[in-house]
């Protein structure tokens, strides 16, 4: 798949021009096409110990079919081929600086590599050259209100004990909680506080659900109290008893007050982030096209992001090809204007980039992915692609139940084996066991 991408140069040791040439020649022979160049000037050092010398700086625009960890790859040795040492400051002199900026439909946040970069709005001595090139540079690199990917919240199985040990095994640092439902009134504080308890000293979006803007509001406004990140919407859950109270996924067919409910959290919430998490439509698929257009980003109903899994309600969870997730998602994309989460079979590291790069998706979530490798989202951010090994589940395994003992909410044989085989199935190490246990 071929993307447009953005480049940054520098340089301030040896003759720069000399050298940029030379490495965009080199770039060319590794199938990265050089399709436009910005001017070359001279800039002041940035951040840099005093009496460093002034850089060059360049940018250009691009095309290449390479995957964005092979881009990286690329880059980072044509640097080592042009004269910088592979262990370098960041704030040294230097005979080239190579930076990706901004690769088309693809964001990531990872040890190794996050697009678009983050710091290159703050940076004139890459923006000017990158307004040479493309005069909506700008919102296509500017910082946006992401997720890191985070577990996916699932009603009965995120317990304080799940999210202990995941907090204990510093496997991810952000929650989404299951859905707070409010449908007669707003939650006192005790009932909020009691929610939100297992998910302290940790970064967690409350999730509401209901279908009153008015109580939904006040909710948020009450919750605006705690320590949380931000709320979000469920517009999606496919739960028979939901539906039936008219709420989760049966808001998809009234978009009218959905966006009549974002409205009214929007203006009790001003400062408080906003997200939406939804499927692609009731009856079938093709039902978000009928207003997620006008749901821009510039009107005062409009979420932040989306939260979105590629099925439809009345789907449930029939099965889905990675093909057929793709091509929904990617159509979801190219309709709002706002970053999108994905949500919906994601098991390992390698389907989350290749679902996120071929979408454009903003980040992901995932529950049973989740809990199939407990280490997804850690192995995710180190751009480690490796299984999980069977001892390091079972080990985190014991630990929740641990846990769980130790907060005095132990879990039942129903509970071990419900976790179990979330974990383990369909080659589960514990089901004998629990199975002969006596009730």
């Amino acid at each position: 798949m071929k993307r447009k991408i953005f480049l940054a140069l520098g340089g301030n040791i040896g003759n720069a021009v000399e050298i940029f040439d030379k490495a965009l020649e080199y770039l060319e022979q590794k199938k990265v096409k050089i399709c436009r160049r910005s001017s070359c000037a001279v800039t002041t050092p940035v951040d840099c110990p005093a009496g460093t010398p002034d850089f060059y700086n360049m940018a250009v625009e691009a095309e290449t079919e390479l995957e964005p960890f092979e881009l990286l790859d690329l880059t980072q040795s044509t640097e080592v081929l042009f004269g910088r040492p592979t262990a370098h400051g960041f704030h040294e002199s230097r005979t080239l600086d190579l930076d990706i900026i901004y690769m088309e439909n693809v964001r990531l946040c990872t040890e190794r590599l996050t697009l678009p970069h983050p710091r290159a709005v703050e940076r004139d001595f890459v923006m000017r050259f990158l307004l040479e090139l493309d005069p909506d540079a700008f919102s296509k690199v500017k910082k946006v209100p992401l997720l890191t990917p985070c577990p996916a919240p699932m009603e009965g199985v995120m317990t304080h004990a799940l999210i202990k040990t995941a907090q204990d095994e510093k496997l991810c640092s952000e929650f989404l909680t299951p859905f707070l439902r409010v449908s007669k009134h707003v939650p006192k504080e005790k009932e909020f506080r009691k929610f939100l308890a297992p998910y302290k000293n940790t970064r967690v979006t409350l999730q509401l659900m209901g279908n009153s803007a008015g109580l939904l509001a006040e909710s948020a406004a009450a919750a605006a109290k705690f320590d949380i990140a931000g709320i979000n919407l469920n517009f999606g859950c496919p739960s028979g008893q939901v539906l039936r109270h008219n709420g989760g996924g049966a808001m998809l067919k009234n978009p009218p007050l959905m966006r009549e409910i974002c409205r009214a959290v929007r203006n009790r919430c001003p400062n408080l982030p906003l997200s939406v998490k939804m499927r692609m439509g009731f009856e079938n698929i093709s039902e978000y096209e009928n207003f997620s257009p006008d749901w821009s980003a510039n009107c005062n109903d409009a979420p932040d992001f989306f939260i979105l899994h590629s099925r439809s309600v009345k789907e449930g969870y029939l099965p889905v090809s990675e093909t057929e997730h793709v091509a929904r998602s990617r159509k979801f994309i190219s309709l709002v204007s706002q970053p999108v989460i994905l949500n919906g079979d994601i098991n390992d590291v390698s389907t989350a980039y290749s679902r996120l790069t071929e979408c454009g998706g903003a980040s992901f979530m995932t529950g049973r992915g989740w809990l199939k490798n407990p280490y997804l989202f850690r192995k995710f951010v180190k751009g480690d692609t490796s299984p999980v090994l069977l001892e390091e589940k079972i080990l985190f395994y014991k630990k929740v139940l641990e846990n769980a003992k130790m907060l005095g909410t132990p879990y039942h044989r129903g509970k071990q084996i419900e976790l179990s085989q979330l974990m383990f199935a369909p080659d589960n190490p514990f089901f004998p066991e629990l199975f002969l246990k006596k009730s």
